[in-house]
C-alpha cells in the first residue's frame, strides 16, 4: 500500500468517526433538550430497602411525567 491510499484512508477513517461522534452529541443534546436523561435517583435505605434522594427535580421512568422530590426526609427516626 503506498503512501498516498495510507493517507487517504486514514483521513477517511479520521471522518467517519468525526461524523459519527458529531451524530452522537447532537443525539444527546437534543434528547436532553426534550428532558431524557434526568430520570430518578434512588438510595439505599435499612427500613425500605431503596427510597428516592432527596432534593431533585426529576422525571419518571414510566410516563415521563416531572417529579419533584423535596429535600425533608419524612421518615424520621
Amino acid at each position: 500500500m503506498n503512501i498516498s491510499r495510507r493517507k487517504r484512508l486514514l483521513q477517511n477513517l479520521t471522518l467517519s468517526a468525526a461524523s459519527l461522534l458529531l451524530c452522537a452529541g447532537l443525539l444527546e443534546l437534543v434528547l436532553r433538550l426534550c428532558g431524557y436523561g434526568n430520570l430518578e435517583i434512588y438510595e439505599p435505605d435499612p427500613a425500605l430497602y431503596w427510597k428516592l434522594k432527596p432534593g431533585q427535580d426529576c422525571y419518571t421512568k414510566v410516563g415521563h411525567k416531572p417529579v419533584h422530590i423535596n429535600s425533608a426526609d419524612c421518615l424520621r427516626r
